[in-house]
């Protein structure tokens, strides 16, 4: 049996909840030829899907127990979202905003930081913008939290329709998986900033709100800076995928699609 259904589409249909199997669930060996009878549920247009594309680039959650099954999933549920994303460009959309947010937010506590030990309790105009610009990062950082989510998950469903039709050098740039380079990758470093930023942003409003925690500011900014030294660092790498490798251009895709293509296993 070939599929030409891609290995991410596929990790992608394993992962969604929604996607019911239609009574197929048969064990394959590697190199046999195997016969599976098909009895769907509902009547439509299905797509062939053979997980033993696991292999090509697993994730920590793949469970081993499910190599090697093969099932069928209606090609619409999996293609509307994905599609919408794609058409509309979503993915650089929201992380243009994600970046300025989140940038200036840090840069605006920073900046707040600098006014309240300027100004050392005293009167004057430092005290009044200490306290404004401590309103805008909270704004500010709030909703860079809420944009990094909607980053990583557009971010995800476009790496997933791309992953195929990029060169090995971008694979490696988007999930690497050397060592500990693999968590400097585009994918797996947005993962952590998301996680990171929600855990900031939550800090952030607790400090505002309880005095017990603004003793840990200092802690606060720290932690900021250096996650927004990661966030610029993974802008970065995404402009290296789109601009030094065509990922996700109509021209550059075809081209690179063929180099992937050799290495990607049939079943």
């Amino acid at each position: 049996m070939t599929s030409a259904f891609s290995s991410a589409k596929l990790r992608k249909a394993l992962q969604t909840t929604h996607l019911k199997p239609l009574k197929i669930d048969t064990e394959i060996t590697r190199g046999k030829a195997t016969d599976i009878a098909v009895t769907p549920t509902a009547s439509g247009q299905y797509l062939v899907i053979c997980d033993h594309f696991l292999w090509h680039r697993p994730r920590k959650h793949e469970d081993e127990a499910d190599r090697g099954r093969v099932r069928l999933i209606p090609a619409r549920d999996i293609s509307m979202l994905e599609q919408l994303i794609s058409e509309y460009h979503l993915h650089p959309i929201v992380d243009h905003f994600t970046i300025a947010l989140l940038a200036f937010g840090v840069a605006a506590e920073f900046l707040a930081a600098a006014a309240a030990l300027l100004s050392r309790g005293g009167t004057g105009w430092l005290p009044v913008w200490n306290q404004k610009l401590r309103n805008t990062s909270l704004l500010l950082m709030t909703a860079g939290a809420s944009a990094a989510v909607l980053s990583y998950f557009t971010g995800d469903i476009e790496a997933d329709r791309l992953w195929d039709s990029m060169s090995p050098a971008a694979q490696r740039i988007l999930s690497s998986t050397d060592g500990a380079g693999q968590y400097l990758s585009h994918a797996v470093l947005g993962l952590y900033l998301m996680y990171a930023f929600l855990i900031l942003a939550v800090w952030r409003v607790l400090i505002e709100f309880s005095p017990r925690l603004a003793r840990w500011r200092i802690a606060f900014l720290i932690t900021a800076g250096v996650a927004v030294g990661a966030l610029l660092y993974q802008g970065k790498t995404g402009g290296e995928l789109v601009y030094e490798h065509g990922v996700g251009i109509t021209g550059a895709s075809a081209s690179s699609q063929q180099k992937s293509l050799v290495s990607l296993p049939r079943c």
